[in-house]
């Protein structure tokens, strides 16, 4: 009926009908996304190797800029207890980093880190 005009559209049928219009975007957006990380490579145990060895290397030798740069990029917090010290960050931030051998100095993320300790 609102199609043919016998009937005017309504502000909450209208906002309704934008909703679900947003919605079904979101949909189509998530579709993609998840569509392309299937065709995505996955962490395999020599991608994994590659990358240890690389990521230790620069660890080890690397510029202090660029040591903390790679902490920056991989980690979220670093707590420090009396007795432990605990590192936490995204897995899916970890495995980008091995997908993309994000090992060498120009794609480094530089972030505001958060330090504290645990007390």
């Amino acid at each position: 009926m609102v199609e043919n005009g016998l009937v005017e559209v309504d502000a909450a049928l209208k906002d309704r009908l934008q909703g679900l219009r947003d919605d079904r975007e979101r949909a189509r957006e998530a579709l993609a996304r998840i569509t392309i990380q299937v065709d995505e490579p996955t962490v395999d145990e020599e991608r994994l190797s590659t990358f240890s060895r690389l990521i230790r290397e620069k660890l080890q030798t690397g510029d202090i800029s660029y040591r903390k740069a790679y902490i920056r990029g991989l980690l979220d917090t670093i707590e420090v207890g009396h007795e432990t010290i605990r590192l936490r960050g995204s897995k899916s931030a970890l495995e980008r980093a091995i997908l993309t051998e994000q090992t060498n100095d120009k794609v480094v993320r530089s972030l505001v880190q958060e330090w504290r300790t645990t007390e």
